[in-house]
């Protein structure tokens, strides 16, 4: 089949190109991209596409100058808009601490990206070929990589178009010749500092001596593990719409639910709950503490970036972040002295102590009063306690735990205390020892309104 109408009926099948669209075509002066513009430029009329070409300089190469002139004069040629960007990668990389690789692939889409905006561009055509997508899988098969990264590179990913996906290296190279173009030559892929020239010029010649055929068959791999993927990514995105749940300030996840399921249901699950609080990429590693996780004691927690995962009660909360902290000790503004009936503000919550004659209220409490005068409503401070029915005594943390009261409201639940010993934990309990008994003066205690 003719070069150019295998790559229309690539794009066709895959969906890459629609008609009356415009596409920014990244071309960097090499044969790969130079006969992308190339063929674009014989597929607009039918397509009827209009093409902006983009050239990024990295500021890395003296001969880069040439090449943006060389990309410019082929845009020129072919009736196309031309937009070039310079920026210093290399400086970029310092700052960032990053390789120049990924600092350099990172500007680069955001500067494509930035075109597409300014043009109202549908795509970003770049040139990856099925050799491009063999040490894409390789490179990702040797650090470890699962599912999603045996999936290679795809065909769309949003708003990048590959139509190259559909030929080789040497199609290419036959083209090239064919149609004569001003190929510009980057030495820097010939040098092996770069791990992806030491895959393409040493590891897959060193294969194909196993394996003629293992560009091939890498490529047959990514399309098994994208169509695999996909249904998983499916199935899992379905359970996180029935179980990854707004809640506790952030997203809960039924611990119940996510043993329930497959191993690979549960790791995806896992992802989803970070991805609702941050979109800073979770390793494996992390998702594996997670789920361990998942099995430890209530108020276990892990931070990462951008999210803070807590066990709660066979939940797992997925939450923002926070500075770590210590128990609340009261300080004087936090504590109100109680020296008879009355309104105590204590926070966000009006605490009140009401005389008998008052009205029962719901969810009232009955409270011996004596004499109140060392009274106080505070938080939480260690060494508190409460007395109970059966006249033991248990600290206020074993009984935040038997209550299962997650960690994140004990900080903010009013106590009502004589000393350490607490008389009422507003809204949950009440000390054995001021329980009224028949005949004795008492007083009603309920909260009258909370705003957490």
């Amino acid at each position: 089949m003719d070069f150019v109408r295998k790559v229309a009926a690539y794009c066709r099948d895959s969906g890459l190109l629609h008609r009356d669209e415009c596409i920014v075509i990244a071309c960097s002066g090499g044969s790969d991209s130079l006969a992308l513009l190339d063929v674009f430029s014989r597929l607009r009329q039918e397509w009827r596409l209009r093409l902006v070409v983009c050239y990024v300089h990295h500021g890395i190469r003296a001969a880069a100058d040439r090449e943006a002139a060389v990309v410019e004069r082929a845009a020129m040629e072919r009736e196309c808009a031309f937009y070039c960007h310079r920026v210093r990668v290399p400086q970029l990389a310092a700052a960032t601490r990053e390789s120049i690789e990924t600092a350099g692939r990172k500007v680069r889409y955001r500067l494509l990206r930035q075109t597409a905006a300014a043009v109202g561009a549908a795509a970003i055509a770049v040139a990856h070929h099925r050799d491009d997508q063999a040490e894409t899988v390789l490179h990702h098969f040797l650090r470890g990589s699962g599912t999603a990264g045996l999936c290679g590179m795809r065909a769309r990913n949003r708003d990048i178009i590959r139509p190259f996906l559909g030929v080789t290296r040497r199609e290419i190279e036959a083209y090239v010749a064919a149609r004569k173009l001003p190929v510009q030559i980057d030495e820097t892929n010939f040098q092996r500092f770069y791990l992806r020239n030491r895959l393409r010029l040493d590891l897959l010649p060193l294969l194909r001596q196993y394996n003629p055929a293992v560009t091939e068959d890498l490529n047959r791999l990514a399309a098994v593990m994208q169509g695999e993927d996909d249904f998983l990514c499916a199935y899992a995105a379905a359970l996180g719409r029935k179980y990854v749940r707004p809640g506790s300030g952030g997203w809960t996840l039924s611990v119940d639910a996510l043993m329930a399921q497959p191993v690979a249901m549960r790791r995806r699950l896992i992802r989803i709950g970070v991805s609702k609080m941050t979109a800073t990429p979770i390793t494996f590693q992390q998702v594996e503490t997670i789920l361990a996780l998942a099995a430890k004691a209530t108020g276990k927690e892990f931070r990462m970036k951008g999210v803070r995962v807590v066990c709660s009660y066979r939940e797992l909360c997925f939450l923002p972040p926070v500075a770590r902290r210590k128990t609340t000790v009261s300080s004087d503004a936090s504590v109100v002295a109680v020296n008879g009936p009355g309104s105590y503000r204590l926070g966000k919550r009006q605490v009140v102590l009401a005389g008998a004659v008052t009205p029962p209220v719901r969810d009232n409490v009955l409270l011996r009063c004596g004499t109140v005068t060392a009274w106080q409503l505070r938080y939480r401070r260690p060494g508190d306690y409460i007395c109970l029915q059966n006249g033991s005594t248990k600290k206020l943390k074993k009984f935040f735990i038997d209550q299962k009261i997650p960690a994140s409201r004990r900080d903010q639940i009013p106590l009502l205390c004589n000393g350490q010993e607490i008389i009422w934990i507003c809204g949950y309990a009440v000390n054995s020892r001021y329980f009224p008994a028949a005949g004795e003066d008492y007083i009603r205690g309920w909260i009258q309104e909370e705003t957490v």
